[in-house]
Parts: C-alpha cells; structure tokens; sequence
C-alpha cells in the first residue's frame, strides 16, 4: 500500500507520495555530498574538517581562496549548466510533444559537432 501525505493550505490541496519524496530526499542528499566532494577534490586535497573551516571562517587564506574563488565557481557553473540543459531538454520535448525527444530527433547533435570541427579547421592556433 502506498502511504500518502497530504498538505493543505486554505484553498490548497496537494498529495505527495512517500516514496516519491524518500526518492528526492535521497537524490538531494547525495547532490550535496556529490557538491562537498567537488570542493574538496583538486590538486590541493582537502579533508572534510578542512573544508567546514573554510566554511566557518577559521582556515588559512590560501585555503580559503582555492575554495571560494577557485572551487565554488566551477561548482556553481557546473550546476548552472546542469539547469540550462535540463531547461532546454524539457523545451524541446513541450515543442515536438514527445516525452523521449532527444537531441538526435532533429540533427542538433550533428549541427553543434559541424560547427565544433568549423570553428577547429578554422580558428585554431
């Protein structure tokens, strides 16, 4: 039997699933570890202890600046990109109407290596 759980707010209703929401809070979960690895992996290692000083303001400079100014914006482009191609990936399948979409179905991937093996032939050092 699948256990429900039901928030209501005034007018609102909504039914939420157990399971489904011990399946996102898992995925999140693993996300920030995934997240905390990526800042502590690098050609300077950093233990998990070093890295929440660095977070609490107690760490030396030097460890603060690979974290903050090297690490952290790698790892929030990363998680931008990760958003703009889901984004674009749910707009292509709304236009053609198709929950399996892909890239493929209209030559996108074909065009981006085009105009990769253009701009190398072309302008390349």
């Amino acid at each position: 039997m699948d256990k429900h759980l039901t928030l209501r707010y005034r007018g609102f209703s909504r039914q939420f699933s157990l399971a489904v929401l011990m399946r996102l809070s898992v995925a999140v979960a693993l996300t920030v570890l995934l997240a905390l690895g990526s800042l502590a992996v690098g050609k300077v290692n950093l233990s998990p202890a070093t890295l929440m000083s660095v977070f609490a303001g107690h760490a030396d400079a030097s460890l603060v600046f690979i974290v903050e100014q090297l690490r952290m914006p790698r790892l929030a482009l990363a998680a931008l990109v990760g958003a703009a191609l889901a984004v674009s990936g749910l707009i292509l399948q709304s236009i053609i109407r198709n929950p399996l979409a892909s890239p493929d179905l209209l030559g996108i991937t074909s065009g981006a290596s085009a105009a990769a093996v253009l701009y190398l032939s072309f302008f390349s050092a």
